[in-house]
C-alpha cells in the first residue's frame, strides 16, 4: 500500500510538471499576443510625445495588473476546489482503501509565495524580451504595424 501511494505521488508531481509547463507556455502566448495586438497604440503613444521610461512604466502597470488579478482569481478557485472537494460525494475516499474522511487541500503561505512569486518572475522576463523587441522599432514601423 506504501508503494502504492510513493507511485501516485510521483505520478500527481509529474502531471502537475506538465501543467506548469503548459501553463507557462500559455502566458508566454498571452504576453507575445499582448504585446502584438497593443503594438500600434504603444507606438501611438510614442508618436504623440510619450517617453520610452513612460510607455515602459504603463506596460509594467499592466503587466502588474494582471498578475495581481491572476493571483486574486487563484485563490478565489482554490478555495471553490477545496469547497467542491469536501462537499460532493464524487470526491469522497473509500473508507476500506484509505483511512481518510475526506480529501482537503493544504497549502501554506510559503505555497502561495513560491507560485506566485515565480509566475512574477516569469512575467517580467516575458516582458523584458517583449518590450525590448518594441523597443528596437521605429515609430513609423510600428504605426503601420510592419513587424517582420
Amino acid at each position: 500500500l506504501l508503494e502504492a501511494v510513493a507511485v501516485e505521488k510521483k505520478m500527481i508531481g509529474l502531471i502537475f510538471q506538465i501543467v506548469v509547463i503548459i501553463s507557462i507556455f500559455n502566458v508566454f502566448a498571452f504576453i507575445i499576443f499582448l504585446n502584438e495586438r497593443k503594438a500600434q497604440e504603444v507606438f501611438l503613444l510614442k508618436a504623440l510625445g510619450m517617453p520610452n521610461k513612460r510607455v515602459f512604466q504603463i506596460w509594467l502597470l499592466i503587466i502588474m495588473g494582471i498578475w495581481v488579478a491572476a493571483c486574486f482569481f487563484s485563490v478565489i478557485l482554490i478555495k471553490i476546489f477545496g469547497f467542491i472537494i469536501a462537499n460532493l460525494s464524487i470526491f469522497q475516499i473509500p473508507g476500506e482503501i484509505y483511512h481518510l474522511g475526506q480529501l482537503k487541500i493544504s497549502l501554506f503561505l510559503n505555497d502561495y509565495l513560491l507560485v506566485f512569486g515565480l509566475s512574477l518572475l516569469w512575467l517580467l522576463i516575458l516582458f523584458i524580451l517583449g518590450y525590448s523587441r518594441l523597443k528596437t522599432r521605429s515609430i513609423l514601423e510600428g504605426l503601420r504595424k510592419e513587424f517582420v
